[in-house]
């Protein structure tokens, strides 16, 4: 009995290899960190690796798409937009409404700017549209709002360059495109817009 005890004594490893075994799944821990996990989530990379392996680009895709949430529910929650013009009656806007209209805009942002760019317009009312830009890409939030909804979402994108279609009013009220240039350099956003709208607004 006494030599089985002594036996299993023995075997326990001492504080000395357990410290080793600690600092060496510390350093394992700490490689896998700045390797793999900081690369693949936040899109930080110092060592280099997460960009050789494509860790890096997938933790800015992911990193972007955070920011956009966070934004579009922060602009959803507290920003409590005004109507363009002054609403009364469905019949005196369709008097001040233009069966066909056509606008070319340019809009220029650098890295990192936005901007917002709204047209009034009545419910079942149809805007043709097509945006391009001349370099870079952006990315897009194509919405509307009213004095009584604060956000209603079309369509959006990440990382675009163009788009072009029909835009259906589903209420009276304001509807258009807000863009964040994501690229490096400044870009020029080009759009043409055909249709039923009473006016328009940026910001």
């Amino acid at each position: 009995m006494e030599n089985t005890n002594s036996q299993n004594y023995k075997e326990l490893p001492s504080t000395k290899k357990l410290i080793l075994s600690t600092i060496i799944a510390a350093c394992i821990a700490t490689v896998i960190l700045f390797t793999a996990i900081l690369p693949a989530e936040y899109g930080i990379d110092p060592t280099g690796i997460g960009q050789l392996i494509g860790l890096k680009e997938m933790g800015e895709i992911k990193t972007s798409l955070r920011l956009e949430i966070q934004q579009e529910a922060s602009r959803e929650q507290n920003t409590q937009k005004q109507p363009i013009g002054e609403f009364e009656t469905k019949y005196q806007l369709k008097k001040l409404v233009p069966k066909s209209k056509i606008d070319l805009l340019t809009f220029v942002l650098k890295p990192g700017e936005t901007t917002e760019f709204k047209l009034q317009m009545l419910e079942g009312a149809i805007v043709e549209y097509n945006w391009t830009i001349d370099k870079g890409h952006v990315n897009y939030d194509n919405h509307g709002d009213s004095p009584t909804i604060n956000y209603y979402g079309y369509k959006k994108g990440q990382k675009v360059q163009s788009d072009q279609g029909k835009l259906i009013a589903e209420f009276d009220g304001n509807h258009g495109w807000f863009w964040r240039n994501r690229s490096d350099q400044e870009t020029i956003i080009s759009l043409k817009i055909t249709g039923e709208y009473q006016s328009f607004i940026q910001s």
